[in-house]
């Protein structure tokens, strides 16, 4: 019996212990059609206004979230290093998607070949917010925005752009409240259980030999 309780004590502590795996990325967003969504001005402002873009979140959601989602782009920063604000909002009820607050965000480029805002571990504090994901847990948080298609060469005082995105952190809670569990820890919870059943099955053959 007391084999029976470890081996679920130890899945029922798998299923509650929050996993702190690598950083991963959990969301995307692209543009849709050509209109440029970035623009940067004064020499140190990058800002985007009201663009639609195709934003996406890679781990299991429930089916009004699973593929893409039209969202409202806006993107406020100063620097440099750049400190500003960045949010997604869903198109039509305007539920926060993902909202980011940072510091210590780098920009830099080739040319007029492509250009990062590129915020680096550990070079300045990066929150996440959303009406979806909590992010109590998360120890590291950090996005990459790639632009193409610059209006002048990168370096100019004034340029627009194209942009893509990604967005990364180390853990998170699903929509309710239920952890995303990284696989091991699936395989972890199958064991456990598996061990459990096991267990059972065994206790209850001995029994049914000692009755008979």
């Amino acid at each position: 019996m007391r084999k029976v309780l470890g081996a679920a004590a130890l899945a029922a502590a798998l299923i509650a212990s929050p996993t702190f795996a690598a950083t991963t990325t959990f969301a995307q967003y692209k543009q849709i059609g050509g209109t440029d969504t970035i623009s940067f001005s004064g020499g140190n402002t990058l800002s985007s206004s009201g663009f639609v873009v195709e934003f996406d979140y890679l781990d299991t959601m429930p089916p009004a979230l699973d593929g893409p989602i039209n969202a409202i782009m806006s993107l406020s920063a100063t620097g440099a290093p750049y400190s500003g604000t960045m949010s997604f909002l869903r198109q039509g009820d305007n539920a926060n998607l993902l909202t980011v607050t940072f510091g210590g965000a780098l920009l830099s480029g080739l040319g007029g070949a492509s250009t990062f805002l590129d915020s680096v571990p550990g070079a300045g504090p990066v929150s996440f917010s959303s009406d979806f994901l909590d992010f109590s847990t998360s120890a590291e948080r950090n996005f990459s925005l790639a632009f193409s298609g610059l209006t002048n060469p990168f370096g100019s005082p004034s340029w627009t752009a194209d942009s893509t995105g990604t967005f990364a952190s180390d853990s998170r809670e699903g929509p309710g409240g239920g952890g995303v569990p990284e696989p091991a820890t699936w395989g972890l919870m199958i064991v456990g259980f598996g061990g459990v059943g096991m267990l059972l099955r065994r206790r209850r053959a001995r029994n049914a030999v000692a009755f008979a």
